[in-house]
């Protein structure tokens, strides 16, 4: 399973789309390293079931990506032990090379996974602290909103007005903004 590259559409996106990118850049190094060291170790074990001329040589023939002069090279059996035996060895060692890779590939997709989800439950985290502190400074902006139109309308009840009138329409006033 291979996994595709994230494209940001929002801003949002595109701060995850760091930690992803980061995330998918560790298991590439990872898998890189895997692989060159399944590479040493055919290597290794090739050459002490065949006789290479040249170590070069060896990889040319097998892990060149273009077309060199050492392709046409024939690599020489070692005559200690019957072809058969050297062959089998061989699958061997690519059978457990292979679910060694099969095995690394699972653990590297649930640790990708695990990350991810901690990169993502940290942005929502982070995200909702957000819209707290907003929706604190809204609803702050409000209350003075009401705060000013209770004065305004306490500011508006005429000044000729006995004592009794004014209290009992600012008391209707505080009962109106609550």
């Amino acid at each position: 399973m291979t996994l595709e590259p994230f494209e940001a559409q929002t801003l949002n996106d595109l701060r995850l789309s760091k930690a992803y990118q980061k995330i998918m850049k560790e298991n590439d190094k990872a898998l890189n390293k895997l692989k060159k060291k399944h590479k040493e170790t055919f290597t290794q074990c090739y050459n002490q079931l065949f006789a290479a001329p040249r170590r070069s040589t060896f990889l040319g023939v097998f892990f060149s990506k273009r077309r060199t002069s050492t392709v046409d090279v024939s690599i020489d059996m070692n005559p200690a032990m019957p072809d058969e035996t050297k062959k089998r060895e061989l699958m061997k060692l690519l059978q457990v090379q292979f679910e060694a890779e099969r095995v690394f590939r699972i653990e590297q997709m649930d640790s990708f996974i695990m990350k991810l989800e901690t990169v993502v439950k940290d942005h929502q985290r982070v995200e909702m602290d957000k819209l707290a502190e907003l929706s604190a400074k809204e609803q702050a902006a409000l209350q003075r909103q009401k705060d000013m139109e209770k004065e305004q309308n306490i500011r508006a009840i005429p000044p000729n007005l006995g004592k009794d009138e004014v209290d009992r329409k600012k008391k209707e006033i505080n009962l109106e903004s609550h």
